[in-house]
């Protein structure tokens, strides 16, 4: 294998290609917004609190505030159902009455006792 490929390269010579040494590269020069340097607020006189809070308030306004309308509307619309229900409950229809009512039977005589009187037992 290395008489053959010694015969292709002196029957096809490389071109004339000059290679110039490529600068090395490092990573960029990063210096966080705040670092543990600077936690040192005697020596630095830097504070990193306003830069947390805008890091908290970017992330709440991005995350949170687009679902702010749908929670809106899904609240009022369970609102809306529970005043409905209760409607229905005292006019002696609904859901809640008729739970009512079968708690009263289940219990039997101890849900119709007076109101402020002792349980018996």
């Amino acid at each position: 294998m290395a008489a053959t490929l010694s015969a292709w390269l002196t029957a096809h010579p490389p071109h004339d290609q000059t290679y110039v040494d490529a600068p090395t590269v490092g990573p960029p020069e990063a210096t966080p917004p705040c670092g543990l340097a600077e936690l040192d607020v005697q020596t630095t006189g830097r504070r990193c609190d306003s830069e947390a809070q805008r890091w908290a308030l970017g992330k709440i306004k991005n995350g949170l505030l687009p679902s702010v309308p749908v929670i809106t509307i899904l609240a009022a619309g369970a609102w809306l159902l529970w005043i409905a229900e209760l409607g229905r409950y005292r006019n002696g229809t609904g859901i809640l009455r008729r739970v009512h009512d079968r708690l009263r039977r289940l219990l039997g005589s101890s849900a119709k006792r007076e109101p402020g009187t002792a349980p018996s037992g």
